[in-house]
């Protein structure tokens, strides 16, 4: 018998995860979701994928996010960003 909660919620996505938008200057995520098949495929074309590590290195008020990732540098919209769920790491 097993207790406790699931951690795991909709289709293995964890419960605990929520938009990159919210993430805070200087917080590492790690992507558990990618919303879209277009926004996929150009993350992919980016060298993001899931399970990727991703610090936030800047964001601006009109929602638009500076990530590093590996050596690089690559911004992203606000509506990307929220199409994006993420875990702390």
């Amino acid at each position: 018998m097993q207790t406790g909660l699931n951690p795991q919620g909709k289709n293995g996505i964890p419960r605990s995860s929520f938009p990159l938008a919210f993430a805070a200057e200087g917080e590492t995520v790690k992507i558990v979701l990618i919303r879209g098949r277009s926004l996929r495929e150009r993350l992919l074309g980016l060298g993001i994928h899931l399970d990727n590590k991703v610090m936030i290195v800047r964001k601006q008020d009109g929602g638009a996010i500076l990530l590093a990732h590996d050596h690089d540098r690559i911004i992203l919209g606000s509506g990307m960003a929220h199409k994006i769920n993420v875990i702390r790491c």
